[in-house]
């Protein structure tokens, strides 16, 4: 059974929306493009940080 994050970040890439979460401490926004999981099993996302913190400086 996906977790309620996967299942979020699912609805908002099918509803093409954005999200906004805390990540490692820092507050970010994001456009979650794709959903699966990794070699390992575990779910993961790939996302582009537009908007928010973070520990370095973000691509423009």
């Amino acid at each position: 059974m996906p977790s309620r994050p996967y299942t979020l970040f699912r609805k908002a890439i099918l509803a093409e929306q954005q999200v906004t979460c805390i990540y490692e401490g820092h507050y970010r926004e994001l456009c979650p493009h794709i959903i699966g999981t990794s070699k390992s099993g575990e779910e993961a996302v790939l996302a582009w940080q537009f908007a928010g913190e973070s520990s370095g400086p973000l691509p423009q």
